[in-house]
């Protein structure tokens, strides 16, 4: 039909009305009043964030059980007219004349969609993209979705080791023959550690009413407890994930009658991966399983090497092994026994951000594998530092944002649009060059989250290649924006090219001292994860390839 002149956008959520009227405004000549063709937005009080959208000749209704699922609507419907929300500095605008869209309805293949990426934490475009990450910078009027209180790696604040290891070494693990303050866990078998956890967890609920999901979750390392009583239970059940189900379950339980809509969260992570042979997580529990150890490169099921050994302090790993146990069995096991199984996921390289992490095309197979086992929240981690970012992590933002609302979505028609508009037409047949020829090295080896720079996927027939395409790229365009993007991606491959250079290469110095420069000027601010600037800068001046944080030179660090 002929898009209306005159309309009437009505609803009960003013900022789902705003965003209407504004996107229409920017894309007809249609007027705004109260005589108008009726646009009807309907959310309710709930937390389902499908919708339907329901067009005929007399009017266009959009309604959701939540607030955030007619938010979601909106846009959507703005996207069947052709807008497009590419990033937080790119939207697509068409002028249309007319509105040929049948009517749908739509539900997320993920219920919990969090991209752990800077760019996905701008609360108006996260939304735009329908995530709902805890973490995104959204306000109320913007509709309520699902809460985490805590996210991640719990116990050291459940049970502080400078608060209560000197009185109580026996609340920690015990490992090497005997209980252990750092790097340890805590001693699940403890009654008392049990009741401390339980309290405090009781503790955030009551303080905290507006949230639904608190971690109970073991922290960042290896160490769990091994003394007589956790270790008999985790032998029995094949698995140290046995003594973390029964304290998780114990909590649950204990929280269960003061608050039913709330869950405990913790991970099969590390040590805990596997999954125990006959423990079951109460229904009020999140497992979130994460593929850390696993290979980047290849598919999920498709590829047997795994890393043996990770040190995630330091951001480093032992090489890759092949394995007859894979992440498969893993997920396959928990599916069974967990109603609510979630998946942490990596996205980047967290010792090199600048470093090409080329696996676009790996993507929609392993959303749709954890879709067919019943995963139903999916986190995936990427480059979260501030300032502006490099190794195309606003396509890679924009592609899994699709792919995790619905994981049938065409991801080469995805990227392909992205490229066209984000870098500019000019560009977008060198920088999808780029893309590939990086891709294509990429599936000949394997990928994890903390390679060097001098790993076999970056060989330098492969960078000058790719290096190549983003020249042509810079060369095919004189607009400033997209000059300006270009380069932000060139930075990866300049980085990856560096560091690799001999530290008596003739002129080192002053090439760092120019890609010093770059970076200030495009607004990179973080290249390794939580190390500043300036003391990246200066590890790339003084070694090959890079120091960890703890200034351990690379080639000597090893598990």
């Amino acid at each position: 039909m002929k898009f209306p002149k005159i309309i009437f956008v009505k609803g009960n959520m003013p900022y789902a009305v705003k965003e209407m009227k504004k996107y229409l405004s920017l894309i007809s000549v249609a007027e705004f009043n109260d005589a108008g063709f009726p646009i009807n937005l309907y959310g309710g009080d709930e937390l389902s964030e499908s919708f339907c959208v329901d067009i005929d000749n007399n009017s266009i209704s959009i309604k959701s059980e939540s607030k955030r699922g007619l938010l979601y609507g909106v846009y959507s419907f703005l996207e069947k007219l052709g807008v497009r929300f590419f990033a937080h500095d790119e939207e697509y605008l068409p002028k249309i004349d007319e509105i040929n869209i049948d009517s749908y309805s739509s539900s997320p293949d993920f219920i919990y969609r969090d991209l752990y990426w800077r760019g996905a934490l701008d609360g108006a475009f996260s939304i735009k993209c329908r995530l709902n990450s805890t973490r995104a910078h959204t306000t109320s009027d913007m509709g309520d979705t699902i809460r985490f209180y805590n996210y991640s790696h719990t116990f050291h604040e459940l049970i502080p080791p400078d608060e209560y290891f000197d009185s109580h070494p026996e609340y920690f693990s015990f490992f090497d023959g005997k209980r252990q303050k750092k790097h340890s866990q805590i001693c699940m078998t403890n009654p008392d550690v049990l009741k401390i956890c339980t309290d405090k967890v009781l503790e955030w609920m009551r303080d905290n009413p507006n949230h639904q999901i608190f971690s109970v979750a073991q922290n960042d390392w290896y160490g769990g407890c091994e003394c007589d009583n956790c270790k008999s239970i985790d032998i029995k059940e094949g698995s140290q994930s046995a003594t973390l189900i029964l304290f998780v379950n114990a909590i649950a339980d204990s929280i269960k009658e003061e608050f039913p809509n709330n869950k405990i969260h913790t991970f099969a992570y590390l040590y805990t991966r596997k999954a125990p042979k006959t423990i079951i997580p109460r229904d009020n529990v999140i497992i979130r399983l994460c593929p850390i150890e696993c290979c980047k490169s290849h598919p999920l099921g498709e590829c047997d090497y795994v890393i043996d050994r990770i040190n995630v302090e330091n951001n480093c790993a032992d090489a890759f092994r092949k394995t007859d146990y894979s992440f498969i069995t893993d997920l396959k096991e928990w599916s069974k026994i967990t109603k609510h199984l979630h998946i942490w996921d990596y996205t980047t390289n967290y010792s090199n951000y600048l470093q090409p992490f080329p696996n676009l095309s790996v993507q929609k197979h392993n959303l749709k594998l954890y879709k067919k086992y019943g995963v139903e929240g999916m986190l995936m981690q990427g480059n979260y530092s501030p300032g502006e970012t490099s190794a195309f992590a606003n396509l890679r933002i924009y592609l899994l944002s699709k792919l995790l609302w619905n994981t049938e979505e065409n991801e080469s028609l995805i990227i392909e649009e992205f490229v066209k508009h984000y870098y500019g037409m000019p560009a977008k047949e060198h920088i999808l060059s780029c893309l590939k020829t990086l891709e294509n090295t990429a599936q000949k080896h394997h990928m994890g989250i903390f390679d060097m720079p001098n790993s076999p996927y970056l060989d330098e027939d492969t960078l000058n290649k790719a290096d190549e395409y983003l020249k042509l790229a810079l060369d095919s365009t004189s607009d400033e924006k997209h000059l300006t993007r270009i380069k932000r991606e060139r930075l990866s491959i300049i980085y990856a090219k560096l560091v690799r250079l001999p530290l008596d290469t003739a002129n080192r110095d002053n090439l760092a001292d120019n890609f010093a420069n770059q970076l200030y000027k495009l607004g990179i601010k973080e290249i390794f994860e939580r190390r500043e600037l300036k003391a990246s800068i200066e590890c790339i001046r003084n070694s090959q390839y890079t120091l960890d944080r703890h200034n351990v030179p690379y080639e000597f660090y090893r598990l």
